[in-house]
């Protein structure tokens, strides 16, 4: 959907932001490597969204770990490609 906004003397379309998403997501960024323990913190926040924000009809909410270095053994022993927290690597500033 879609909303008019007069801006100055012309007119400009924008999204509507009164709609609401129909899957809630919880970003978490991490300043130094990924930890085992960053997975329990976002299941704690995904089962908060879950249980208090989450609305009759919107899918289950999802979690992206941004970090600044992650190994592929942690994210496959914690088995995070499976379900619904996922974790990326940022680039830092340099």
């Amino acid at each position: 959907m879609k909303v008019k906004l007069e801006k100055g003397r012309k007119n400009t379309t924008a999204p509507d932001t009164t709609s609401r998403l129909r899957r809630l997501v919880a970003i978490a960024l991490k300043l130094g490597r990924f930890k085992a323990a960053c997975k329990g913190q976002m299941e704690l926040y995904l089962g908060w969204l879950k249980q208090y924000e989450m609305l009759e009809g919107e899918a289950s909410p999802i979690g992206l770990i941004l970090c600044a270095e992650k190994t592929r053994e942690h994210i496959e022993l914690l088995q995070l490609d499976k379900g619904d927290i996922r974790v990326a690597e940022y680039l830092p500033h340099q």
